[in-house]
């Protein structure tokens, strides 16, 4: 729509004062069919341009998507390709559109919010799994994301053989021999590509033979991905927070704090791959560019960038050691009040506390696996050090006015189990 009434405008003014040359023999007036009156005085011409200036900046001002202003640019970059042919000065023209570069990619930033936004809100936060080889193909190899395998999975094998009627082996399409499980959700692979998109309907906009061409595509990206993608992974965070006071049904709660552990467990793992990512997605900007990047601006920006993502990774693993630590807290407060040190038998089995809090070790650990090695130790070594001092103070509580002996037997039996986990380093 804004395109048709800038073209209209510009048709109007091109046409002001054509009645006095429409009948110039052999004139650029007529050989245009009358739309460009070159038998103006340069300063006349300046004065109508203007006026399409004017109407140019009313139509930018007045667009509501992306869309309308690459609409707005084709319109103007035909015309004035038409008025440089016939050696009418067009600069005014160009840098009335050019002028306004922010409003495109402020446009661009909100229509991208709604597609990273929609990415988020449809992923479970669970390690992708990809059992199509297209999709294998299209989500993976096609980003680059190959590397990023889940250290429990086992050699890929690309697809399934079967034998035919010969006994020779021939490929089944489309088949893998089992699931591949990657380290990241299957948001990651979206919001590379949203990202890419992102910077692609910007060159649409920009002169991409420009010296400073890279430089805008670079910084604009990392604007994106820092006010929008990074933005958007903190409000999920934020959600919820593991110090809020929950009431629940014995083991609900802690099946729900592991639920909420793994949440935020694969958000840092997503920020720190897509951290990791930066730099290919700045040298994508890059390769749009019309200009060779001399001065390094796309490596330069992915230095920068990559720490874009790092309070969204910090934050995920504060809010799943704040859950972890959550949940063994309760578990070994129960501990504290359920341990008998008077009891009137020898029990020969582990305490209830102890086998849930084994149960919840040993379900939720193997899953830690895919982190980074040093955050892994860190939580390894921590969960140990709580678990140590709170048992070891369990006879010393105020509560406790009498041990037996015959308690030993069964601390010795929950020190047993606790001791398996240890020994295992949470595998």
């Amino acid at each position: 729509m804004y395109a048709r009434y800038v073209s209209l405008t510009i048709r109007t003014c091109a046409h002001t004062n054509t009645k006095h040359f429409s009948n110039t023999p052999k004139s650029i007036c007529a050989l245009s069919g009358g739309a460009f009156p070159r038998t103006q005085t340069e300063q006349e011409w300046i004065s109508q341009s203007s006026v399409i200036v004017r109407v140019l900046s009313e139509a930018c001002h007045g667009a509501v998507d992306s869309a309308a202003l690459v609409q707005l640019r084709s319109v103007v970059w035909l015309f004035c390709g038409s008025l440089d042919r016939y050696n009418f000065t067009t600069r005014a023209i160009r840098a009335s559109l050019d002028g306004h570069l922010q409003r495109y990619i402020t446009l661009l930033l909100e229509e991208g919010r709604e597609d990273v936004v929609s990415a988020l809100r449809n992923d479970k936060f669970e390690a992708l799994k990809i059992e199509n080889a297209v999709d294998y193909a299209r989500l993976i190899v096609d980003l680059k994301l190959d590397a990023y395998l889940h250290p429990l999975q086992k050699p890929l094998v690309p697809s399934r053989t079967t034998k035919d009627a010969t006994g020779a082996e021939k490929k089944k399409a489309g088949q893998l021999t089992e699931p591949v499980t990657m380290i990241f959700s299957n948001s990651v692979p979206r919001l590379i590509q949203i990202s890419k998109n992102f910077v692609f309907d910007l060159a649409s906009f920009v002169d991409l033979s420009s010296p400073n061409c890279v430089q805008v595509l670079v910084q604009a990206l990392d604007r994106f991905l820092q006010e929008v993608v990074n933005g958007q992974l903190l409000q999920v965070l934020d959600v919820e927070d593991p110090n809020s006071p929950t009431k629940s049904v014995k083991g609900a709660k802690t099946k729900k704090s592991t639920a909420a552990a793994l949440h935020a467990m694969q958000i840092s793992l997503n920020a720190h791959i897509l951290s990791k990512e930066t730099l290919s997605l700045m040298e994508y900007a890059s390769s749009l560019s019309l200009t060779p990047d001399e001065n390094n601006a796309a490596a330069a920006q992915a230095e920068k960038s990559e720490r874009v993502f790092q309070h969204a990774k910090m934050l995920g693993e504060d809010r799943m050691f704040g859950y972890s630590a959550a949940t063994i807290e309760d578990i070994l407060s129960r501990g504290d009040t359920e341990f008998e040190w008077a009891p009137a038998k020898v029990e020969t089995h582990p305490s209830n506390y102890v086998l849930e809090l084994s149960s919840y070790l040993m379900a939720t650990f193997p899953a830690f696996s895919a982190l980074p090695a040093e955050t892994r130790e860190a939580l390894y070594y921590i969960t140990c050090k709580t678990i140590s001092s709170r048992v070891l103070a369990q006879p010393n509580l105020p509560h406790v006015r009498k041990i037996l002996l015959t308690a030993f037997t069964r601390a010795h039996i929950d020190l047993t189990v606790l001791e398996g986990f240890a020994a295992g380093r949470g595998c």
